[in-house]
C-alpha cells in the first residue's frame, strides 16, 4: 500500500530524528562502556601493582598477618568482587572474604569464573615464568580481571616458579554499567522528546506549505481531466507552489477557451454534416425520380422508334432499296444499343442504393453456377474452367453474384477468339491478405489503358467484342460497399487476371491458396 504525500514525508523527517536519536544513543553508550571499563583497568592496575609491592616487602620479612590484613583492605573498595593472595602451592593465603581461605586457586576460579577459567590459569603461569602482571576484561564484559606476581624470596635471589605467589583481583563494573545506561536513557529521552517534536512540526509545516498544496494541485488536475475546474486565485504568494498554480490557472483557462472553441467547431461541423445529408438525400432522391423517368420515359420513345422502324421495313421493304433497308438496320441498331445503355445505367444505380444484407456466401458454387450458365447460352465452345472448392466470403448474396457474373463474363467474352480457352476463379494468400482472382488466357488489354479500365463507358477493345464499359464499374462500385478494392494486370494477347478483395473484418475468406 503506497502512504499518501501528507503521511509520506512526516513520517519520513519523524523515522530520520529517530534514527539520528538511536545513532546518539548508541555513539554515547559505546564510549561511556568503553570509559567506565578503562577507568576500572586503571584503577585496578594501580591498586593491584601498590597491593604487590606491599606483599612483597611483608613476606621477605615473614609477616603473614599483615599480609591477610593488607589483602582484606582491598575490600573496601565496593566495586572489588574478589581479591587473593594465593602462595607459591597455589592454595588461597589470604582474601577479602575469609571462606575463600585455604582453597585451591584452580578449584576456586573453576568454580567462580568457568568461562575465564581456562584465561586465568595461562595467565597464572605466564605470571610466574615472566614476573609480569596483566589486566583484562572477563568475556561478559561486566568486570575485569588482574592477577599479578608476588615473589616470596629476597631480589637478589634468583626467580622460580615454586617461589611466585599469585595476587588476583575482579573488579564488577556490571552496577556501574547499569547505572550509566540509565543515565544514559534518561538524557537520550530528553533529547529525542524535543527532535520528535522539532520532527512533528516540521512535517506539519511541510504538510501546510507543500503536501497540502500539492494535493489540491492533483485534485484540481483531475477536476480539470473531467472539465468540472474552474479557476481561482486561491494560492497567492512569491512561492514557486504558487507559480505553479497560476501557471496552472492560465493553462486551465485556455484549455477551456479551447473546448469552448472546439464544441462550438463540433456544432458547426455537425449542422454542416446535417446540411450535406439533407443535400445527399435530395440528391438521391433526384437520382432516384431521374431512374425512374429513363426507366418509363425514355423507353417509350425507344420503342416507338424501333417498333415504326420494324414496320416500316416489313410494309414498305419491297419499295425501298438496298441503302433505305441499311439505314432502317441501323436505326433499329441503335436503339436496341440505347435500350442496353439504359439497362445498364439502372443497374449501375442500382447497385449504388441497393441495402445490404451481409451473409456468409459460398463464392466456389457461385461461381459455378454462373459458369453453367455461360455454357449454355455457347454450348459450342470448348473452355476449362478451375474454381477451386471452399472458397467463402462475407457479403450481400445479390450483389456478389452481379461482381462474379461480370468478371467471369469477360473473362469467357475475352477468350472467344480462342479455340481452347482456360479460366481459373481461385485465391491467393501469399501476400499476407488474401485476394480472390479471376484469370483467363483472352486477348488481354494495354496496361497503358490501366487507370481507364474501371471508369464507365470507358472500353479498351473494338466493335469485335460486345459491351457498354459498365461491368468493370459495377465490380468496383460493389467491392466498394464491401470495403474492398479490385486491380488488374494484363497484356496485350497474354491474357488478364483481376484481383478482389473483401473486408478482413468480416468473417475471413477461407480456402486452399492457388
Amino acid at each position: 500500500m503506497r502512504l499518501p504525500l501528507r503521511l509520506f514525508i512526516p513520517l519520513l523527517i519523524l523515522g530520520a530524528a529517530l534514527l539520528l536519536v538511536l545513532y546518539l544513543f548508541y555513539f554515547q553508550w559505546t564510549q561511556m562502556q568503553g570509559n567506565i571499563e578503562t577507568h576500572a583497568r586503571e584503577t585496578l592496575r594501580f591498586s593491584m601493582m601498590r597491593t604487590q609491592g606491599t606483599l612483597e616487602y611483608l613476606l621477605r620479612h615473614g609477616d603473614a598477618v599483615q599480609v591477610r590484613e593488607e589483602v582484606a583492605a582491598l575490600g573496601s573498595d565496593p566495586a572489588l568482587d574478589t581479591a587473593f593472595y594465593a602462595g607459591p602451592d597455589g592454595r588461597i593465603v589470604a582474601s577479602i572474604h575469609v571462606a575463600d581461605r585455604g582453597r585451591s586457586l584452580r578449584d576456586y576460579v573453576a568454580a567462580r569464573f568457568p568461562a575465564a577459567r581456562d584465561a586465568i590459569l595461562r595467565a597464572t603461569v605466564q605470571a610466574r615464568e615472566r614476573l609480569h602482571g596483566r589486566v583484562w576484561p572477563d568475556p561478559s564484559r561486566h568486570g575485569v580481571l588482574a592477577l599479578f606476581p608476588v615473589r616470596v624470596v629476597n631480589e637478589s635471589a634468583p626467580a622460580r616458579a615454586d617461589r611466585v605467589g599469585i595476587l588476583f583481583a575482579y573488579r564488577d563494573i556490571g552496577r556501574q554499567q547499569a547505572r550509566a545506561h540509565r543515565e544514559l536513557v534518561a538524557r537520550a529521552a530528553a533529547v529525542a522528546l524535543p527532535v520528535i517534536a522539532m520532527a512533528v512540526l516540521v512535517g506539519w509545516l511541510l504538510h501546510l506549505r507543500i503536501t497540502r498544496r500539492v494535493e489540491q494541485l492533483v485534485k484540481a488536475s483531475r477536476e480539470l481531466s473531467e472539465g468540472s475546474y474552474v479557476p481561482d486565485q486561491a494560492f497567492r504568494g512569491g512561492d514557486e507552489i504558487a507559480t505553479l498554480f497560476r501557471a496552472f490557472d492560465d493553462m486551465a483557462r485556455r484549455i477551456g477557451s479551447s473546448r469552448e472553441a472546439l464544441l462550438e467547431h463540433r456544432r458547426h461541423l455537425q449542422r454542416q454534416v446535417e446540411e450535406r445529408t439533407r443535400e445527399l438525400e435530395q440528391a438521391n432522391h433526384e437520382l432516384e425520380a431521374f431512374s425512374y423517368s429513363v426507366s418509363h420515359d425514355l423507353r417509350a420513345p425507344l420503342r416507338s422508334i424501333d417498333g415504326f422502324s420494324e414496320a416500316l421495313q416489313q410494309d414498305c421493304g419491297d419499295r425501298l432499296d438496298d441503302d433505305c433497308k441499311d439505314h432502317l438496320r441501323r436505326i433499329r441498331g441503335a436503339s436496341a444499343r440505347m435500350a442496353e445503355l439504359i439497362d445498364d445505367l439502372l443497374l449501375l444505380a442500382r447497385v449504388t442504393r441497393q441495402p445490404m444484407r451481409r451473409q456468409q456466401v459460398d463464392l466456389a458454387g457461385l461461381a459455378g453456377d454462373i459458369v453453367e450458365g455461360l455454357r449454355q447460352q455457347e454450348p459450342g465452345r470448348s473452355v476449362e474452367v478451375e474454381i477451386q472448392p471452399g472458397m467463402r466470403a462475407r457479403g450481400d448474396p445479390k450483389l456478389l453474384r452481379v461482381m462474379l457474373t461480370n468478371l467471369l463474363d469477360n473473362a469467357w467474352k475475352y477468350t472467344s477468339q480462342r479455340p481452347f480457352a482456360h479460366i481459373v476463379f481461385g485465391m491467393d494468400d501469399s501476400g499476407g491478405t488474401p485476394a480472390f482472382f479471376v484469370r483467363d488466357d483472352g486477348v488481354g488489354f494495354d496496361p497503358r489503358y490501366l487507370d481507364k479500365l474501371f471508369e464507365p463507358f470507358q472500353r479498351l477493345h473494338g466493335t469485335e467484342f460486345p459491351g457498354n464499359g459498365i461491368g468493370l464499374a459495377t465490380v468496383r462500385r460493389i467491392l466498394a460497399r464491401h470495403g474492398g478494392r479490385i486491380w488488374a494486370r494484363a497484356g496485350v494477347g497474354e491474357g488478364a487476371v483481376f484481383f478482389f478483395t473483401l473486408p478482413e473484418d468480416a468473417d475471413r475468406p477461407s480456402g486452399t491458396p492457388a
